[in-house]
């Protein structure tokens, strides 16, 4: 029975190569359409929790190289995929957050709305 390689004892060469287990799966950063280096981690999530069960995503799909990873390693350990539902959960806003954001999306239009339709009805009485 052989022993997995620790990242530690790989030469310089192997882990650029990715020819031990934990790299195996080494990509071009070009692929990816943030490439350019921002970085937006809620965005990354949120994207992994969108596409966990979506056939055909690729690396292209992905917003950064770190949501791509993570992606396929939910997709590839249940315990990285119990792990990152758990963190999820943590991360999301509640139902009051999310209804502070669609209020201030809205930029208040809404409200004018529903105001001209009270002076609507006022008039009317």
């Amino acid at each position: 029975m052989g022993r997995r390689k620790k990242t530690d004892d790989m030469g310089q060469n192997e882990a650029e190569t990715g020819s031990s287990d934990v790299f195996s799966h080494l990509t071009d950063a070009s692929k990816f359409l943030s490439a350019e280096g921002t970085e937006d981690h809620w965005r990354d999530v949120h994207w992994v929790y969108n596409n966990l069960w979506v056939k055909g995503v690729s690396e292209k799909d992905a917003p950064s190289p770190g949501a791509w990873f993570w992606l396929m390693d939910c997709r590839s350990d249940k315990t990285a995929l119990d792990n990152f539902r758990a963190y999820y959960m943590k991360l999301a806003p509640s139902r009051k957050e999310l209804d502070e954001r669609a209020r201030r999306r809205d930029g208040g239009e809404s409200v004018v709305s529903l105001l001209k339709e009270i002076e609507g009805v006022l008039k009317n009485v």
